[in-house]
């Protein structure tokens, strides 16, 4: 789940009524659902850019996903932007409108672009439903999907839209891997997700040690599940 950052949750978060009936993309089994066709496009655009990224870091996503797109959405905190509800294979997240009404001014991401920020938040949640499918076992952590949803998210923004949030946030490398949790996710979302954007850069990391993280090798969870 996304709180104008992300913490994974399995709470039920219910979007707003008044979408279209789902419609499938291309070349996928992922359906939308949002509130015109418009959006419908961009969503399986990004679907379509996200699988590929997924794909070299050996993530895959997970059969007949829905993604809900809607001006509003209520559940467990009023700052939830987005959700991945494992149950029910569904992708909930606000609209390029709704993020405008709820996302901090102080936020490190409020100044990017909204619709460049809409599909940063869609790539951070199709990467948890990506990382809950292919890792098993204690490798599916909290601490693990945070890292690697926020690496993914950050990998899809523009490089100068990165490069001011690190720039906010900079911490001296190589980065401690203690800072890499989900409490800091919650807490503190725009400087997690800038720790673990010079994290996942630092030579070594990257796709490899993504790997890792999905075939329990390495893992940032800091006792057993």
């Amino acid at each position: 789940m996304f709180l104008r950052g992300l913490t994974f949750s399995l709470f039920m978060v219910f979007p707003a009524v008044g979408a279209a009936e789902p419609k499938t993309c291309a070349a996928t089994t992922v359906s939308v659902e949002a509130v015109s066709e418009m959006l419908v496009q961009q969503v399986c655009e990004t679907v379509r850019h996200t699988r590929l990224m997924l794909g070299a870091c050996h993530l895959s996503l997970p059969r007949n996903i829905l993604v809900v797109v809607s001006d509003e959405l209520s559940g467990p905190s009023q700052r939830c932007i987005g959700i991945y509800e494992r149950a029910q294979s569904r992708i909930s997240v606000l609209s390029p409108k709704g993020l405008h009404s709820v996302v901090d001014p102080l936020s490190a991401f409020a100044d990017i672009e909204e619709q460049i920020f809409f599909e940063s938040v869609l790539v951070h949640e199709l990467t948890h439903a990506a990382f809950e499918y292919t890792a098993s076992g204690l490798a599916s952590c909290a601490n693990n999907h945070e890292y690697v949803a926020y690496a993914m998210q950050m990998l899809s923004l523009p490089a100068h839209e990165r490069q001011k949030i690190v720039a906010t946030y900079d911490i001296a490398s190589p980065i401690d891997p203690l800072l890499l949790n989900s409490f800091i996710a919650a807490m503190a979302p725009d400087r997690f997700a800038a720790i673990v954007w010079q994290h996942y850069s630092e030579r070594g990391n990257g796709c490899s040690f993504v790997r890792e993280l999905v075939s329990g090798e390495s893992t940032l969870g800091l006792a057993p599940q």
